[in-house]
């Protein structure tokens, strides 16, 4: 395998870091430092001579300060790191080499190592690939180092530690090693049937199958049901007349002009989006067109669009302008699978009835410009702040109970390993998994050869979640290390 290497991260910064892995590392290190290795040992210290202090032992996982060189002129100062394969991220030897942040810097000891002709520019996620090649890590793993470097939240942050410190991959072995034991069974069953006391064992496959199953089945349903809103945001709508401040607001959270305010009603006609981290969990806020009759054929476009993203949503926030006593409410009904909007005159009624899994906060908005104050809804101003953070507080307290509904069914720790669950792996669950452990179980007692074929493709597809195929020997290792057969 090719000796890679790579800055950690491009662009001038305080610190630069170098890493290299492979075969060549060490000797990259040598030519850097202009120091021969003088012990070749896996574990020992190896000599350093970069320094006019004479020779210097580089002990593997410690720091030390060390000159680097390209044809005898210095490039830079820098703080040297050894891991010796195997106890090393990817699995091979790998060096660190802690630069000074300037960008120059970093390109001078780039074009050093490369004009060593002994490694490669990496490519990206390279040196996790080779973490997984080498079994350092699992696919699990993985995509939880994946999830933890897009991290926004902590939410999220919370999620993908969960993956990327191997809890998720230990779950589903200690899940695969029971079926590959049960596998076992059936197939001692099928050849060896005139035990008697093999049959029994058919009990114990039963159960096993259905405990393995219910848990594969759980694990889908919390995912399916929160995953969406841990990795995109709680969905949160804004939904109000025209001119009743949404826009307004939506700048103010996201402090930059992303919707344009006008006194001109219906100025907004298009959904707009914007992300927002509420007391460590994301949501998204969506600017909707104000909803009242019109005959402008755009502007309806725009409603209709609403009304698609308002049945969708998690969280509606109506506001209502404080600036006038509004004669006018637009009120929208929900008493049919189609939603409809109306205006009503002097209707004090709430302007969307929730469905049963969202939440409703109404609010008072331009109170800066109202002459009195509403008593029975929340008052803010995006002129003054006035109500902002309050408004804030009941909102971040909204998403979290969104968060915490979908997945209150279950243990902590089964949910954020089912919140971990990418999609590619609910697709082998949904797909493959799940689906020959039904079988299997359906088909145990009728036809045992097919249930062990459904077993066997149950057993293979939890190997692929973590990126271990099923190998006949490891079932043939339970087999006769479980039974005295042949004897």
């Amino acid at each position: 395998m090719a000796t890679i290497f790579a800055p950690v991260v491009k662009g001038a910064q305080a610190l630069q870091i170098v890493r290299i892995s492979g075969s060549n590392a060490k000797p990259i290190l040598d030519l850097l430092t202009k120091s021969p290795i003088k012990n070749n040992s896996r574990t020992a210290p190896y000599t350093s001579s970069g320094s006019s202090k004479g020779n210097r032992s580089i002990i593997p996982r410690h720091a030390h300060l060390r000159k680097l060189y390209r044809n005898n002129i210095l490039l830079d100062e820098a703080l040297v790191l050894f891991f010796p394969e195997p106890h090393s991220f990817t699995g091979d030897d790998c060096v660190e080499l802690h630069l000074h942040g300037g960008l120059a810097v970093s390109q001078a000891v780039t074009k050093a190592i490369l004009a060593t002709d002994l490694a490669r520019m990496a490519e990206p996620g390279e040196f996790t690939k080779t973490a997984f090649i080498n079994g350092k890590l699992g696919l699990t793993e993985v995509e939880g180092i994946r999830d933890l470097l897009l991290a926004e939240t902590e939410m999220q942050r919370r999620v993908a530690i969960m993956g990327s410190a191997g809890k998720v991959e230990t779950m589903f072995n200690n899940m695969r090693d029971k079926l590959i034991a049960i596998n076992a069974l059936i197939t001692a069953e099928i050849d060896f049937a005139e035990d008697n006391h093999i049959s029994a064992n058919m009990h114990e496959v039963e159960k096993t199958v259905a405990e393995v199953l219910k848990e594969f089945q759980g694990l889908l349903r919390i995912s399916q049901q929160c995953s969406e809103i841990v990795r995109h945001g709680v969905r949160i709508a804004l939904l109000g007349a025209p001119n009743s401040g949404k826009s307004s607001l939506v700048n103010y959270l996201a402090q930059r002009d992303v919707s344009l305010v006008s006194e001109v009603a219906g100025t907004t006609r298009d959904v707009l989006e914007v992300p927002l981290n509420l007391q460590g969990n994301k949501a998204v806020m969506f600017d909707l067109a104000g909803v009242h009759e019109t005959d402008d054929i755009v502007e309806s476009l725009g409603i209709q669009k609403a009304m698609e993203v308002l049945k969708k949503a998690d969280i509606i926030v109506y506001l209502k302008s404080n600036k006038i006593n509004s004669n006018v409410n637009d009120k929208v009904n929900n008493n049919s699978e189609q939603s409809t909007y109306s205006s009503e005159p002097n209707s004090e009624g709430p302007l969307y009835e929730p469905l049963p899994h969202q939440q409703l906060i109404e609010v008072s908005s331009k109170s800066d410009l109202a002459q009195s104050l509403s008593s029975s809804k929340l008052n803010i101003s995006t002129k003054t702040g006035l109500g902002i953070e309050e408004f804030l507080s009941i909102l971040s307290e909204a998403v979290q109970r969104t968060i915490d509904t979908s997945s209150s069914s279950s243990s902590d720790e089964m949910a954020t390993a089912a919140l971990s669950l990418t999609e590619r792996v609910r697709n082998i669950l949904e797909t493959e998994a799940i689906p020959g452990l039904q079988m299997c179980s359906e088909l145990l007692y009728s036809d045992i050869v097919l249930s062990h074929a459904e077993l066997s493709r149950a057993t293979d597809a939890i190997g692929r979640i973590t990126g271990r195929s099923v190998n006949m020997n490891e079932v043939l290792d339970v087999v006769f290390g479980s039974f005295c057969i042949g004897k």
